[in-house]
């Protein structure tokens, strides 16, 4: 039963993958309305994020962007516990739905999770930079 589950959850990520993969550019708007299939199916899952893989030449593009779209204090950030400065590589919860209950997270850069940052790292490594431009 629990595999059965793990594995309907990695179907819905790669459903979640190919709507990234095969769309020329996905919006806000579009992600909100395709992940909340996913969530109103699946209450286990507390929340969906997009997670573009940004170099820091990008960074005031994305938060400008963030910006022109309503919030207006947009920034990316580590968490509380990170001293860390944002690093060469960024690992932003850009897209995260649903978002009124997980707005804490939007903008965190996920790359100073050590742990998370090395599983993220490893599997875009594996995946030869073939997934969706930051979609694990």
């Amino acid at each position: 039963m629990i595999t059965n589950k793990v594995n309907q959850y990695v179907t819905l990520m790669q459903s979640l993958q190919n709507f990234f993969e095969f769309s020329e550019y996905v919006s806000r708007d579009e992600f909100a309305g395709f992940t909340s299939m996913i969530l109103s199916k699946e209450q286990a899952l507390k929340a969906l994020c997009w997670v573009p893989v940004i170099g820091e030449e990008q960074v005031q593009d994305y938060e400008m962007k963030a910006r022109k779209e309503g919030f207006l204090r947009f920034t990316f950030h580590r968490n509380s516990d990170s001293k860390q400065q944002l690093g060469k590589i960024c690992l932003p919860a850009y897209y995260v739905e649903p978002f009124e209950k997980n707005s804490a997270i939007f903008g965190q850069d996920l790359g100073g999770e050590k742990d998370l940052a090395q599983h993220l790292k490893k599997r875009f490594k594996q995946a030869g930079r073939r997934l969706s431009q930051g979609l694990f």
